[in-house]
Formats: structure tokens, C-alpha cells, sequence
């Protein structure tokens, strides 16, 4: 359905129905492998599969401003540099698959509309760093090793969004903030001294062995 990609998320599975003007027929997009090191700024990317394989890197440059749309895949199995002060928006049935040991201070990373961010290993979200979620994002373990730390940044669910890891941490001044139906879930969970969760509307907190 092409309406989700278009940001008419109400329409996806409410109202859009066969023969709807703002449907049409889903088909393959090409694959970008980074065969050398690339730098990006701001843009928009639409519909593509981009890999990033052992041993390479992708920058997004200091202060951009990346919007991945139309079920764009973005898979790093190499190393993904953030620069201070950019924002990442992955909207319309995106996913990003993050490589193991990735950390980033200063950042935006925005979900919207099914999108889904996969963390594989140790991933930190530093100081300054903010996460949001919204219209059913995820984000999701990759691995059973999976270890999550929120150091410092913020992240904020909303509609019905959801978050399952394997081992997550909470380490920060700021709040936390699960509205409207939104889960937090994982195996274990560690809340450090002074941070702040907040859960709105009947949003929830789901443990599955222990909580800290």
C-alpha cells in the first residue's frame, strides 16, 4: 500500500481498500553495497537496500539531516559514524540493522510509521542523544547477547510503539516517556540511580527475568 510510504499512515490499515487510487503494486528495489568509504549529508533516500560490509564505513556528516523513506533498508555490518548534531529519520516501513559495538553522543534517531531499528550487540545512545518512536516503530534484539545502554540522551514512545531487547540500561537525569499503549520490554533491565521512566496511557513495563 503506497499510502504509508506517503506519510498517510491513518490510511495503511484503517480505510485503504482494494482499488484504492492510493494503492499500488509493491516492487523490488536495487541493492547499494558501499564498496569503499562514503561520506553522506542531508538527503532524502527512497526505496533502496544499502549494505555496509565488514570492514567499510558510512558517515553521516556533523549536522545533517537523513530521511530514509519507502521501506528503505539500511543493514550495517561494518561501521556506521553519526556526527554530532545530525538527525536520522527512518519513516514509511524503514529498517536499519546496526553491526555490534556502535556509540553515539549528540544525535537524533527518529522512527515513524512501522519503521523498525534492529540492534545486533552492544549499542550506547550517549550524552545529548535523543530516540523517539512513533505509529508502531520498533526497535528490536538482533541477538540473544544483545546489550543496550542509555547513557545521558532520551528516548520518548509513542502509539502503540514498541521496544524488546535482551539486556537494556537506563543511565541518565533525563526522562524516559512510554504514551499511549507503547511497551518496554526485555530479558533484563537495569534502571541506574537519578533516571526517570515514565509510562502514559496504559503503556507498560514487561521484565522476563530481572529488574534492577
Amino acid at each position: 500500500v503506497d499510502a504509508i510510504y506517503m506519510n498517510m499512515c491513518h490510511l495503511l490499515f484503517q480505510n485503504v481498500i482494494a482499488g484504492d487510487p492510493l494503492t499500488r503494486i509493491y516492487k523490488v528495489y536495487p541493492t547499494i553495497i558501499v564498496a569503499s568509504d562514503t561520506t553522506i549529508s542531508s538527503g532524502v533516500i527512497e526505496g533502496v537496500r544499502i549494505i555496509v560490509p565488514r570492514g567499510k564505513t558510512l558517515t553521516i556528516d556533523r549536522g545533517s539531516e537523513v530521511y530514509l523513506k519507502r521501506n528503505t533498508d539500511l543493514v550495517v555490518n561494518g561501521n556506521l559514524i553519526i556526527g554530532n548534531s545530525a538527525k536520522i529519520y527512518l519513516e514509511g516501513l524503514s529498517h536499519c540493522s546496526l553491526a555490534n559495538g556502535l556509540a553515539y553522543d549528540d544525535v537524533q534517531i527518529n522512527l515513524k510509521d512501522h519503521s523498525k531499528l534492529q540492534i545486533n550487540g552492544e549499542f550506547t545512545l550517549g550524552e545529548n542523544s535523543v530516540m523517539a518512536l512513533y505509529n508502531k516503530s520498533k526497535i528490536v534484539s538482533g541477538g540473544s547477547s544483545n546489550t543496550v545502554f542509555l547513557q545521558g540522551s532520551v528516548l520518548n514512545a509513542y502509539d502503540t510503539s514498541s521496544v524488546s531487547l535482551n539486556n537494556l540500561t537506563f543511565n541518565s537525569d533525563f526522562a524516559f516517556n512510554f504514551y499511549d499503549r507503547t511497551i518496554l520490554g526485555a530479558n533484563n533491565i537495569t534502571i541506574e540511580e537519578n533516571s526517570n521512566l515514565n509510562f502514559y496511557n496504559y503503556s507498560s513495563l514487561q521484565v522476563a527475568d530481572t529488574l534492577n
